[in-house]
């Protein structure tokens, strides 16, 4: 567990209206991802987070399945054009309290409220973790029209759910809040997405021709954001097959947004499409840390092993995904097809049995018979000709030795740029095809290699020197020092890093990075240590004598009683009626 880590669970919605409950949502994702832009702190990805909706669980067993040492809670109540959000910071460790702030606003306030909130709790987070960066801003006002906002998030909501009606709905909601605010790119962008997943999975000229007139609209409004970059790579990557034009966006991408696990889920994708296995999996490795209880990335772990020859993690990979959901249609498709690579008939045909309801089950039973060199019914004899089956027919084709037709099949679908064809050159039921000389003919489908954006992993710090001028730095520290121990700053229990930071002169960032260098202590650290050595001094007094403990240690600047209890016995290993008995 990394100490400069947080997960944001999904607000509770406390608004009369019910239905606002994609507000709520909304506002935790905003924050999610808003947060995620700061290089050096894990945030988990709203995935594994939303994985804890309506779940009344302690925040140390959350924080432990997650591998963080935070946890933001927070409720959202909207009424009319009024908003209330609360928030708390929580310590996994043993649930205490770091920090929390509510806050009554004005809808048409929202964005600055997303980014207060998301750089306050990156700022306490770094007081009582580490020096981590932080940008000015991390969240923009992407719009003036909160009611076209306001459609936005619905559409988000419903985008992923990722079912093909759940995104025609979000297409309606994202035209409506364009219809409001025309400069809303987000809404843009986010019919692109939903039109180049449907595209992918399915023809259609009509698919193909939204994508590029919504690209066109988004592109006049903001043409660096990180909307504009994943847009791109997947269109690049799932319509154009353009690999090397997705690999520079995904590279932009990685650079405006280090934590965005669906970004780093994608690249996994890319590197499967070339074939560069064990770089796809540094990648969808990374994306498990972010968003551990992802299924998605779980999924894809398995179609990494599984492309690489590795049938039998790919099936335990499936496992995992179906114990959580049974239902997930391409985790029983994949473990089927993995069974059968792996002669495993006794599993096969019990899960045959279990979806015998689905339509395509019985290509399953005709791709073992095909593979394992068995006749195939009467009944099974028509799959051949069926034109309409992809990619089952051109499966059927080739492990019949029908290599004319087959190849007719395959390079039909290489022309169209067909989803289910991207990963032809990996394809185990295609082997038969690569051994043969018409092969050599689609040697212009066939992915080159790409160097390797892992190497962006290698330093996940921002370790960068904040203070390079030498003269600076001497009066920086001397700045520091004089405000403990001259002023005796640590006296104010409200005493924040941005406040001693605008006493002595300079930003905040700086402050961090010098205490955290030079100091070895983060903030929280280093100004408890001045005021422990002052209770130290002042508890032995007799003058002292009649007054408590706790009463002493706020007059020192501690805040609370369990941050003092706390903070005492992790320094001197007693606790502090322990320590003045012996001092005594």
């Amino acid at each position: 567990m990394t100490d400069k880590s947080v997960a944001i669970l999904p607000f509770i919605n406390l608004s009369p209206d019910k239905d606002n409950e994609y507000f709520s949502d909304g506002i935790t994702e905003e924050i999610i991802l808003a947060l995620s832009k700061t290089k050096g702190l894990k945030v988990i990805a709203r995935t594994s987070s939303f994985m804890f909706k309506g779940k009344h669980l302690d925040v140390r067993a959350i924080g432990n399945q997650l591998g963080v040492a935070t946890i933001l809670e927070g409720s959202v109540r909207k009424s009319g054009m009024d908003v209330r959000i609360s928030v708390r910071l929580v310590r996994t460790s043993d649930g205490f309290q770091i920090w929390s702030m509510k806050y009554d606003r004005q809808l048409e306030d929202i964005f600055k409220l997303q980014d207060e909130i998301s750089l306050l709790v990156a700022d306490k987070i770094r007081e009582n973790f580490g020096h981590i960066e932080l940008q000015p801003s991390l969240v923009s006002a992407d719009s003036n029209n909160f009611d076209a906002y306001d459609y936005y998030l619905k559409g988000r909501h419903e985008q992923l759910k990722w079912t093909n009606d759940a995104l025609l709905r979000a297409i309606e909601h994202y035209r409506k809040a364009i219809q409001l605010d025309p400069e809303l790119f987000r809404a843009y962008y986010g019919i692109v997405f939903c039109y180049t997943y449907m595209l992918f999975w399915s023809s259609g000229e009509e698919a193909r021709s939204e994508v590029y007139k919504y690209l066109e609209k988004a592109v006049e409004v903001n043409s660096d954001s990180l909307d504009y970059h994943l847009a791109m790579a997947s269109i690049d990557m799932m319509i154009e097959w353009d690999h090397s034009g997705a690999i520079d966006h995904f590279k932009r991408s990685m650079e405006l947004s280090p934590n965005n696990a669906e970004a780093i889920e994608a690249i996994a994708g890319m590197y499967i499409m070339v074939g560069q296995f064990d770089e796809a999996m540094i990648h969808i490795d990374r994306a498990l840390e972010i968003n551990p209880l992802s299924l998605n990335h779980t999924f894809m772990k398995g179609n990494i092993l599984y492309f690489s020859g590795e049938y039998e993690k790919a099936i335990q990979q499936m496992d995992k995904v179906l114990k959580q959901d049974p239902k997930w249609i391409f985790a029983v498709q994949l473990k089927a097809a993995a069974l059968i690579l792996t002669d495993n008939r006794a599993e096969l045909e019990e899960i045959l049995e279990e979806f015998s309801e689905l339509p395509f089950m019985d290509y399953y039973t005709t791709l073992y018979r095909l593979y394992h060199h068995e006749p195939i019914s009467d009944y099974e004899q028509p799959f051949l000709a069926d034109e309409t089956i992809h990619p089952w027919r051109l499966y059927f084709l080739t492990l019949a030795e029908n290599y004319d037709q087959a190849f007719e099949m395959l390079e039909e679908g290489l022309n169209q740029k067909h989803g289910k064809y991207i990963c032809f050159n990996y394809d185990p039921f295609l082997a038969k095809l690569r051994t043969r000389e018409e092969y050599k003919n689609l040697k212009e489908f066939l992915p080159q290699k790409f160097p390797l954006l892992s190497e962006i992993y290698e330093d996940s710090s921002d370790s960068r020197p904040l203070i390079t001028d030498k003269e600076e730095h001497k009066e920086l520290i001397s700045a520091l020092d004089k405000s403990m121990e001259v002023e005796e700053l640590y006296l104010d229990p409200t005493l924040s890093l941005t406040n001693l930071a605008d006493h002595i002169n300079t930003s905040s960032n700086k402050l961090s990075w010098l205490i955290n260098q030079d100091k070895r202590a983060n903030f929280h650290h280093f100004i408890n240590s001045y005021r422990l050595e002052h209770f130290k001094k002042m508890a032995v007094l007799p003058e002292n004598q009649n007054l408590t403990l706790l009463g002493i240690a706020f007059e020192c600047g501690f805040n609370s009683k369990t941050t003092f209890n706390d903070y005492f016995k992790k320094s001197t290993g007693l606790t502090p009626r322990r320590w003045l008995k012996e001092q005594q």
